[in-house]
């Protein structure tokens, strides 16, 4: 399989979490969480969690929705967003699970800010 095919594999896969997730492509919602200093995979990963209202996202569907790198460079790669995005939206952000992460209240005002602005 090319690097093309596997890239165009990749984003079919993140399109199909992100609808399982009930997250969009909504750029103005990316931009919103850019102007806040997010990257676009870390943007993704909070709408994510915003998306799911509190509930428990696993993390493989994070990873999934968050990123477009082949198995073998993702290692810890969704602990390193989770705490890129406490550091800019506030430790209390994001609650870590066994299971997996879920924003917490302080998170949701930090996007739905972020998004307003």
């Amino acid at each position: 399989m090319t690097l093309c095919e596997q890239i165009a594999e990749l984003r079919a896969r993140v399109e199909e979490l992100e609808a399982m997730l009930g997250v969009s492509r909504d750029q103005d919602r990316i931009a919103g969480l850019s102007a806040c200093g997010l990257r676009p995979a870390e943007a993704r990963f909070m709408m994510a969690l915003y998306a799911a209202k509190g509930r428990v996202v696993e993390r493989g569907a994070l990873l999934d929705v968050a990123s477009l790198a082949p198995d073998y460079t993702r290692g810890n790669l969704v602990s390193v967003y989770a705490s890129r995005l406490r550091a800019r939206l506030g430790r209390d952000a994001i609650a870590t699970t066994d299971r997996g992460y879920r924003i917490t209240e302080v998170g949701i005002k930090a996007c739905e800010a972020a998004w307003a602005a």
